[in-house]
């Protein structure tokens, strides 16, 4: 079982290596899915207090595998507003194809190479 030292080594870790947008990259969360807890591109998990507020979209936002980046991170992240989010997210959902993946990733990979999104 990991200790709060072997966390504390990976996150410096990520520093180390990343001198990028540090907020959108989440390593140890990639550990997670290689589990196959998460997924690289899904919703964002949100927090179990955010549940009641999620309304019309939260059944389709927990069909989906949480992700460590997707719709809200490549659209606008801090600039979104909750709805928009869970509008982001509900999209996904419903229109989730090979090729929106494969276009969020690309703009992830943008986004991390310019540092921009995190504010």
């Amino acid at each position: 079982k990991p200790n709060q030292h072997d966390a504390n080594w990976v996150i410096n870790f990520t520093y180390l290596v990343c001198p990028l947008d540090r907020d959108q990259i989440k390593f140890p969360q990639f550990i997670n899915v290689l589990k196959g807890e998460m997924s690289v591109v899904g919703p964002r998990p949100y927090l179990l207090r955010e549940k009641e507020d999620m309304g019309y979209a939260y059944n389709s936002i927990i069909n989906c595998k949480p992700g460590v980046t997707g719709m809200w991170q490549t659209h606008g992240r801090s600039d979104v507003s909750f709805e928009e989010r869970l509008d982001l997210d509900d999209y996904y959902y419903r229109n989730w194809n090979f090729w929106l993946d494969v276009t969020l990733l690309i703009k992830t990979i943008r986004i991390v190479i310019h540092g921009s999104g995190a504010k």
